[in-house]
């Protein structure tokens, strides 16, 4: 049996983490489809959250927001984990990304993602301002090579 992990790795006191989600592979059709992607491997699983942090991190009164949204993958049970991925990123203070909802391929090598984002300040010349659903998606064939 083996103990809990900090799977996010957030040790500092004005960040923490919300709406994690951890999800496995579903079960393929490879027997139908033939397709490689299709192959069961339930030895994969990912974990997908956000980070809550002072949107000052000097200043110990400052507001708290939802930031940046991150991912990680364990090919073997959940025993170790790749390293941490940054889903979503808008670099920007006023910008609240959240509740990622994640969905895996059965053979775990890739995951769609879609999540709100949200901008305290709408702006209707910004195509970008207000809530929004973003959706993603990571192709561990093609765009992510281990560390």
């Amino acid at each position: 049996m083996q103990g809990p992990q900090n799977i996010t790795q957030v040790l500092t006191g004005w960040e923490t983490t919300v709406d994690a989600r951890f999800f496995t592979t579903p079960e393929g059709m490879f027997d139908e489809t033939g397709l490689e992607s299709d192959k069961s491997n339930p030895n994969v699983f990912f974990v997908t959250w956000g980070n809550v942090g002072r949107i000052d991190n000097t200043d110990p009164n400052s507001e708290t927001a939802e930031g940046d949204l991150f991912y990680r993958r364990s090919t073997d049970s959940g025993v170790t984990w790749e390293p941490e991925r940054v889903l979503s990123n808008r670099e920007k203070s006023v910008i609240q990304e959240k509740e990622v909802e994640s969905f895996a391929s059965p053979d775990g090598k890739t995951i769609y993602n879609v999540w709100l984002q949200d901008e305290e300040e709408f702006n209707a010349t910004d195509p970008d301002s207000g809530v929004d659903s973003w959706f993603g998606c990571v192709d561990y064939n093609i765009s992510i090579v281990p560390e």
